[in-house]
């Protein structure tokens, strides 16, 4: 009985994919234009102003490595706040595993911060 309740949830949601797919492609054909690609179109245009130099700027690598940092210890603070809300139906055990989690995240950081990832080196 269960499993056929599944297969009707899974069809209702490929039709429903398949709805939504043929809108976009309708709403695609009808209201957009075609237009013919020519040189003024590719030319960069910000604020009405025209460009003067390059618009490519290069990131240095230690803003990858920050933003790297950043995002790690960011989804450390998204498995923190379902813990701390369950904290108390979790007992020992959860808050041992959650030190344990955060110990090795820890050793982590102190790696990067050993291997010099958390400086800022201006060239």
């Amino acid at each position: 009985m269960l499993i056929e309740e599944y297969i009707v949830v899974g069809v209702v949601c490929l039709v429903g994919i398949v709805i939504a797919v043929l809108v976009i492609e309708l709403v695609n054909k009808l209201i957009m234009s075609r237009t013919v690609p020519t040189p003024l179109k590719y030319e960069t245009y910000e604020c009405g102003e025209i460009s003067i130099g390059g618009t490519k700027i290069n990131f240095g690598v230690q803003y990858y490595m920050y933003a790297l940092v950043f995002v790690i210890f960011d989804v450390e603070v998204l498995f923190l706040f379902p813990w701390a809300v369950a904290f108390v139906k979790l007992g020992i055990i959860g808050f041992i595993e959650m030190m344990a989690f955060i110990g090795i995240l820890t050793v982590g950081l102190i790696y990067a911060w050993k291997k010099g990832a958390l400086e800022w080196v201006q060239n």
